[in-house]
């Protein structure tokens, strides 16, 4: 669904194509999904922000080094402000031939707290249901499949564990020290809730320790899906900045 909404969104493609070089991997190699009950649920019901384990997007610098990454599904609104953070991220840590600044990772830190308390404070906003208008009046309903999201309460619970999740991400980014390699975070990233659709044949995602008291988004179902008969893809080879989304 990131692929077919978000991506697809115009602002969102301008935006990735002039920064970043896209490419994407699937874990789970062989997965079909025929039913898209689950596409069908977040498009209806919480299509703004829906933190689940079952996709990630990952910044990298070209040695394969993570600087920033989401987990979940994101309207494109939202999904802009990630990449905006994401570009100021890398300016803040690397000049323009993606060497270490100096004081790269201090600013770092600093801009990952700033933006943990923004989002807690949205977090609050979005808690007090009776306002969800005003929270939703800067996102587009989507279009999925022939299914139209329509705004209503519910976009507030969204918008609510979206938030949170996004908070708890940047708490802790600003607890790390040094940038992480893509193969050894892949599989154990911080994610809002359980839902997934890997298949048998995947290397599940791990759920990682906590680093804060606070909780994050609050856990789904969980499913998986058996496997067809077919190769994996990648596309791990391209220069420059690379953004996977899994």
């Amino acid at each position: 669904m990131l692929r077919t909404v978000t991506f697809s969104d115009k602002r969102v493609a301008d935006a990735v194509n002039s920064k970043f070089v896209a490419a994407w991997t699937n874990r789970g190699p062989g997965f079909v999904n025929t039913t898209f009950w689950a596409e069908q649920g977040i498009a209806e019901r919480n299509y703004e922000i829906y933190p689940t384990k079952n996709i990630c997007t990952f910044f990298l610098t070209p040695d394969r080094k993570v600087f920033y990454y989401a987990a979940g599904s994101y309207a494109p609104e939202v999904f802009l402000k990630i990449l905006e953070t994401a570009s100021t991220l890398r300016k803040t840590l690397f000049d323009d031939r993606l060497a270490p600044k100096e004081n790269g990772a201090a600013l770092a830190k600093q801009l990952h707290e700033e933006k943990a308390e923004a989002y807690a404070s949205l977090q609050e906003e979005a808690q007090q249901g009776e306002n969800w208008r005003s929270l939703v009046k800067d996102i587009r309903p989507g279009n999925y499949r022939g299914l139209r999201h329509v705004h209503s309460a519910s976009c507030a619970w969204s918008l609510k564990e979206g938030y949170d999740y996004l908070a708890a991400l940047h708490r802790e980014w600003s607890t790390r020290t040094s940038l992480p390699a893509f193969d050894d975070l892949r599989y154990q990233y911080l994610y809002g809730n359980e839902f997934t659709e890997e298949s048998e044949t995947s290397k599940h995602i791990t759920k990682p320790e906590p680093t804060q008291a606070k909780p994050v988004a609050k856990s789904l179902r969980a499913i998986r899906v058996p496997a067809a008969a077919s190769k994996d893809v990648y596309g791990t080879d391209l220069p420059g900045l690379r953004l996977f989304g899994q």
